[in-house]
């Protein structure tokens, strides 16, 4: 075992000083590596984490790349931000720095035959590093072109068909990244714009006729991506965010000026509208009167109103308030009063859309009333028999109690009518009072004379009202 040790230890010194002082082979390797796309990005990588640990979202490494920076990942390349950046120089006159800038993007590529692809070295979404976006190449296809660079911005185009295109029934969308399917709008009309700028620069019979078939696709689906009061990022997705929904605005009105036809217009239109205006609310009145102590329906009170476009829907009657996001078209709340419920109760709705346009309205004032009027009863005592048929126009549960001189016998629930054996009490009157919910008593002479019994019999309490307003969405 001695002698084995020494050999490990001997090999691990060799290898360590191979790494400290560097070898002929170790160092053709990293030198070849240097000399890849693939290897630049990964050394440059390196060099801009350790220079910015934290910092902006986006950097630039002393190539002029643009790094963003993507959470526990830190920064990494960004091709797509580094070619809008040739773009943007291009737009400020500046050519020589954009010159320069995209001659160092083109040997930051990968070279297969003869197509360049501009990687991203990093997973997400579930896939793995080193994908690549039609979006990218289409963007860096044109920003080559209008710097001269032909040759490059040829193999650019070249790199799109058929690995980054999806087929439609529509017609050919282009894949923002290679790993997907979903049909993602801005990166198809940003796609439009950039082809249609590299045909006009290299004459490029292929790409002449890709534009026109993304065109063609584009204008059958763009109705597609209109909710009707905003845009989808994707087909089949939800709304857009605020930012891609700006975008895509800015896009069809590149499109409209750039391609003519009233598509784009009429849409940039549409999308333009639905950031700037505000939702439209509405309230009927309340059709129903709203008791205090009730305990049937007329306990609460509905509240029915319309929203034009989803937002988030302030709700406030009274004390109390409730918000939500809800969908546009019809909506009801359910308010119920409380112990200290006011005699006038104000209501309002406010509604904030997606683009954070706001719109409120109000109605004048809900009136809570107390219930005065007691219940209708009809009773008889036959032998040991009560016979009853009670009804309240307000209240659907009703208390009884039967009573002489002495004795009480409480009846819970009271049903609209029926008959209850009950104990003979000879010839001593008897009364059978019913109470609503708001304590208005009704009463009935069951037998006997008045001695040794009030005229009147006391009225049963009311029952106690909620201690706390009540507010809830029913639909």
């Amino acid at each position: 075992m001695g002698p084995m040790r020494g050999s490990v230890s001997l090999v691990l010194t060799a290898v360590g000083a191979a790494l400290l002082l560097g070898c002929p082979g170790a160092a053709h390797g990293a030198a070849s590596t240097s000399k890849t796309g693939r290897g630049r990005v990964q050394i440059e990588t390196r060099e801009v984490n350790r220079t910015h640990l934290s910092g902006p979202r986006d950097v630039r490494a002393p190539s002029g790349a643009v790094y963003r920076r993507y959470g526990a990942r830190g920064y990494q390349f960004q091709p797509l931000a580094s070619f809008g950046r040739v773009n943007a120089l291009i737009d400020a006159g500046e050519r020589r720095k954009a010159r320069s800038l995209a001659r160092a993007l083109v040997v930051r590529a990968e070279r297969v035959g003869r197509r360049l692809y501009w990687e991203y070295s990093f997973g997400m979404y579930g896939a793995r590093p080193r994908w690549t976006s039609g979006l990218t190449q289409a963007v860096a296809a044109q920003a080559l072109a209008r710097l001269g660079l032909i040759n490059e911005a040829h193999r650019a185009f070249a790199a799109i068909s058929p690995k980054l295109l999806m087929t439609l029934p529509e017609g050919p969308w282009v894949r923002l990244y290679s790993f997907s399917n979903t049909v993602v709008l801005n990166a198809q009309l940003q796609t439009l714009l950039s082809l249609h700028q590299y045909t006009a620069l290299t004459h490029d019979p292929r790409a002449r006729r890709l534009t026109g078939e993304l065109m063609q696709a584009s204008e059958r689906l763009l109705p597609r991506f209109d909710t009707g009061w905003w845009s989808r990022y994707e087909l089949f997705g939800g709304n857009a965010p605020i930012d891609y929904h700006r975008y895509v605005t800015s896009l069809l009105w590149k499109l409209a000026r750039t391609l003519g036809g009233d598509v784009w217009a009429r849409q940039a239109q549409r999308f333009r509208f639905d950031l700037r205006a505000p939702p439209s609310v509405s309230v009927l009145p309340p059709r129903r009167r709203v008791y205090l102590l009730s305990s049937g329906r007329h306990a609460q009170v509905s509240l029915v109103f319309t929203v034009s476009k989803p937002a988030t829907l302030t709700a406030r009657v009274g004390d109390v308030s409730t918000t939500a996001w809800r969908a546009a078209g019809r909506h009801v709340l359910i308010w119920r009063p409380g112990a200290h419920s006011r005699a006038t109760v104000k209501a309002s709705i406010s509604a904030v859309d997606f683009a954070g346009n706001r719109a409120s309205t109000s109605i004048g004032g809900i009136r809570v009333r107390r219930d005065r009027t007691p219940p209708v009863v009809h009773a008889q005592l036959i032998g040991s028999a009560l016979f009853w048929r009670a009804h309240d126009r307000l209240s659907r549960h009703l208390r009884s109690e039967l009573l002489r001189p002495g004795e009480r016998t409480e009846l819970r629930d009271l049903a609209p009518s029926g008959v209850r054996r009950v104990v003979p009490w000879g010839a001593a009157p008897t009364w059978f009072l019913v109470a609503d919910g708001s304590g208005n008593t009704a009463w009935v002479r069951l037998t006997g004379s008045m001695a040794g019994l009030q005229r009147r019999p006391p009225r049963l309490l009311a029952l106690r009202p909620p201690r706390r307003e009540a507010l809830m969405w029913i639909r």
